[in-house]
């Protein structure tokens, strides 16, 4: 009957040991996950404005619209969403161009802007980078 009990003993205290060793595994693999780099998007270039769970606080999205006098030209429009409490101010460009607009877009709201019109171009490239600054 001794032994029993000291094989049960043995046997506890080996699957604590192996608890504890699961536990310290997880909490090194939490430690070292925030170390994770991720690369930003190519529209993303220079944007630094995050929310307190790390995500981006702004989404964009470019639209193009037919114009109804000349359908075969197109308005191109950039569509921000702030979901941060402060202002952002965005300068976006078609892509590799130096022809730029700049946005202000107020703490948790939305703003659209105009970026260009173009003769038979319906599919379009920007680029979106945040500029730091006084409002």
């Amino acid at each position: 009957m001794e032994g029993n009990k000291l094989d049960r003993c043995d046997s506890i205290i080996a699957k604590l040991i192996r608890q504890g060793i699961l536990i310290a595994l997880c909490a090194l693999a939490l430690l070292t996950a925030d170390n994770a780099v991720s690369a930003p998007p190519d529209t993303g270039k220079g944007m630094n404005s995050d929310t307190v769970y790390k995500k981006q606080c702004f989404t964009i999205q470019g639209v193009a619209y037919n114009q109804k006098i000349d359908p075969k030209t197109f308005d191109h429009k950039i569509f921000v969403k702030n979901e941060c409490f402060k202002p952002v101010r965005l300068k976006v460009c078609y892509h590799d161009t130096d022809r730029c607009v700049d946005i202000s877009v107020p703490a948790r709201s939305s703003k659209e802007t105009w970026l260009g019109a173009f003769p038979s171009m319906r599919f379009f490239q920007y680029d979106a980078k945040e500029v730091p600054g006084i409002f």
